[in-house]
């Protein structure tokens, strides 16, 4: 099975907030980003797609795949909630897409199953059960290690 992460990977996440707010969200310390966002009118479902996210959607489709997104723990429904819409309106995906905290990913997959993740502790922790993890920095690089295991 190929899982797939959401921000980061296919939402723009830290281009959305330094538009946003002013400033990258590594600038400021965890709990006053989840402040920001989770003040923000519909964050996540309003945020824009990277790149490439059609074209790895494209590519992932062919061989079926399910969405792995993180959530965080202050605001986790409300997260939730608007990842879910944003795939309903981007893709249509309704099924197979599984939310949790990030930290918790690699409970969801099995070994030699792939994440595709841009967090390199998101890909360390899903290796370390046995899975694949292809650290994802742009739609034609992850297409390319997919090809390179197999999926062509």
């Amino acid at each position: 099975m190929i899982f797939c992460d959401m921000d980061g990977v296919l939402t723009d996440f830290d281009g959305e907030f330094e538009r946003r707010f002013g400033m990258p969200p590594h600038a400021i310390p965890r709990p006053e980003l989840w402040e920001k966002v989770l003040a923000a009118k519909d964050y996540w479902y309003d945020l824009p797609k990277t790149g490439g996210a059609d074209k790895l959607v494209g590519y992932l489709s062919r061989f079926g795949f399910c969405i792995l997104t993180g959530l965080p723990a202050y605001g986790y429904d409300k997260a939730e909630k608007e990842k879910r819409l944003w795939l309903k309106k981007h893709y249509n995906k309704e099924d197979g897409v599984i939310c949790c905290l990030s930290k918790d990913k690699q409970n969801f997959g099995a070994r030699q199953d792939i994440l595709i993740d841009d967090l390199p502790a998101n890909i360390a922790r899903w290796e370390q059960m046995g899975g694949i993890g292809i650290l994802h920095t742009s739609a034609d690089e992850t297409i390319r290690k997919l090809q390179e295991l197999g999926y062509k």
